[in-house]
């Protein structure tokens, strides 16, 4: 049985409605203005978009923010998170604005940014966003079936080139897509099945137990089933970011699924909860990588 369809009354020629809790142009402005003076933050622009809008990136390292431009003489790994190449999926922004928080701010960031450098990119559809679009299927590929030799979009060829040079110089050890599932799913985790699922489950177990450990968490429910991981096959939608990424050696590479309005027991997600998945993402990313160099 159908709910019945909302009632409302709009005094004003224009209205604005949200599919998810808001996470705007101006929210990652609000952002890099909070993180742009941070020793550990180096703010860029990836490219300038068809529309064009900057598409900013913030990079976390424990060396005045300048982990690039490292000599070779001090190797260090990257993390590439990216979100919103679908534009109505607001929550995967808020999740990587709260992991760049986690990173900017937590004593705990300490350990692992002095091995890796974080490359975050909040919104990868900024022109989508600013629209109001929701982005998926976009025309004429959708952003999230662009990624190959010769990509349509800016930011994805832009996206594909960074990541090339800063694997050149600090190989890239995991990359992770953020994004929302369809309505009627909880959020989950998925990777290609040509993957080794062993590295990704470690990270999985990392960021259980530190969603357990968090106080602020509020409602969430943060198990997931990993045999959800394996069912993927290698040329399911294809060229997706994570498939892309695949067949790096040595590299993660996984699209985060984050549920719109209920998690897995039926109880509704809020800003808090949202928050709380970025802190378990900034821990259990430090745990995972702690463990492969040991």
């Amino acid at each position: 049985m159908q709910s019945p369809p909302y009632e409302l009354d709009v005094d004003h020629p224009t209205v604005w409605v949200a599919r998810n809790i808001p996470f705007g142009c101006t929210d990652l402005a609000t952002l890099i203005d909070d993180l742009v003076d941070h020793p550990r933050v180096t703010v860029s622009s990836l490219c300038q978009s068809e529309g064009g809008r900057d598409v900013p990136v913030l990079v976390f390292a424990d060396h005045d923010g300048h982990a690039e431009s490292l000599s070779a003489a001090r190797p260090i790994s990257t993390i590439w998170v990216q979100a919103r190449l679908h534009a109505f999926e607001s929550h995967s922004s808020r999740v990587a604005a709260s992991l760049c928080r986690w990173l900017a701010a937590a004593p705990e960031a300490d350990a692992l940014l002095r091995r890796t450098q974080v490359v975050v990119a909040p919104i990868m559809d900024i022109d989508g966003v600013a629209a109001g679009d929701s982005g998926k299927d976009r025309n004429p590929v959708d952003f999230n079936r662009d990624w190959h030799a010769s990509p349509h979009w800016r930011v994805v060829q832009a996206a594909i080139d960074r990541i090339d040079a800063v694997h050149a110089a600090a190989p890239l050890t995991m990359l992770l897509d953020l994004h929302s599932p369809w309505f009627y799913e909880p959020h989950h985790w998925h990777t290609v099945d040509s993957l080794d699922p062993k590295p990704l489950g470690r990270l999985l177990d990392h960021f259980d137990l530190a969603m357990d450990n968090d106080d602020r968490r509020a409602t969430w429910a943060s198990r997931v089933s990993f045999g959800y991981l394996r069912e993927i096959p290698t040329n399911s939608v294809p060229f997706a970011a994570a498939r892309w990424l695949h067949n790096r050696d040595n590299a993660i590479a996984a699209t985060m699924e984050i549920s719109h309005d209920h998690d897995e027991l039926g109880r509704p997600i809020g800003v808090e909860q949202l928050d709380a998945y970025g802190r378990a993402l900034g821990q259990a990313l430090g745990q995972t990588l702690s463990q492969a160099l040991s």
